[in-house]
């Protein structure tokens, strides 16, 4: 119990972060690997076979346009993982200003309306107030909203419901999105938010995602030093809650 014995064990902590680190850089490159081997795969087996001629020039337009959404999954996987750094090197500064949450809600269901008539969703939305101002990044808000709303529409079965809940507490705008789907395990849920991380490992068929929406919603929030966090039951649905700093109205 002396300078040597504490010296001792900040080595020790010191050692086992960086033991930690390169753990979290060989997984971090192992998964983007992974996620980047399958669609350069793909690409490369269609147009190898419309070179060799294998493909039927009547399939052609068809394989060829599975081709072009495989490179635009690969464009947004680059583009998320370069926000990702940004967030985490903190050059991403945020632009705070005054603006209804109400109304960026609202906003945002009409940009995904389309998702939701394909699936015959209904949608409820449940405000305290008819108009909830925050201070916040509106941009950046606005992705974590339809983030949320399009993670709930993907894991909500057909004829499902999703209801968007904004309440006021002290200084504080809660925002909580919320589906009626097959929901979220124990066990599951502390990783949620991890880069890469898919609940529902049956659904690797479901290949729109690289895991990565979460992570980027939660460093969202973080950099405005708010909270979010993930309520979920089996068979009963999903539930996110995140924190904004509350605005007076304005006009």
């Amino acid at each position: 119990k002396d300078e040597i014995a504490e010296l001792i064990d900040s080595f020790n902590n010191m050692v086992a972060a960086l033991e930690n680190s390169e753990q979290v850089r060989r997984d971090f490159i192992g998964n983007v690997s992974h996620e980047l081997r399958t669609p350069i795969t793909t690409i490369k087996g269609f147009v190898e076979g419309i070179l060799d001629g294998v493909v039927p020039e009547e399939k052609q337009k068809e394989y060829l346009g599975i081709v072009r959404d495989e490179v635009r999954r690969m464009q947004n996987l680059v583009n998320e993982l370069l926000d990702m750094a940004k967030m985490q090197g903190g050059e991403v500064s945020l632009k705070r200003t005054d603006f209804d949450v109400n109304e960026l809600i609202r906003r945002s269901v009409i940009s995904l309306q389309q998702m939701f008539i394909e699936k015959n969703l209904e949608f409820e939305a449940d405000f305290e107030t008819e108009r909830m101002f925050a201070n916040a990044d509106y941009d950046a808000i606005q992705r974590v909203i339809i983030n949320l709303l399009h993670n709930a529409i993907k894991f909500t079965p057909q004829n499902g419901k999703i209801r968007v809940r904004t309440y006021l507490e002290k200084d504080k705008a809660f925002i909580s999105v919320e589906d009626n789907g097959k929901g979220i395990s124990k066990d599951e849920i502390p990783y949620i938010f991890e880069r890469f991380y898919k609940a529902d490992k049956s659904r690797s068929a479901d290949r729109t995602g690289a895991g990565l929406g979460l992570a980027i919603v939660r460093n969202i929030i973080v950099s405005h030093n708010e909270t979010i966090k993930v309520e979920s039951e089996e068979g009963r649905g999903t539930r996110f809650i995140f924190t904004l700093r509350s605005a007076s109205k304005v006009e």
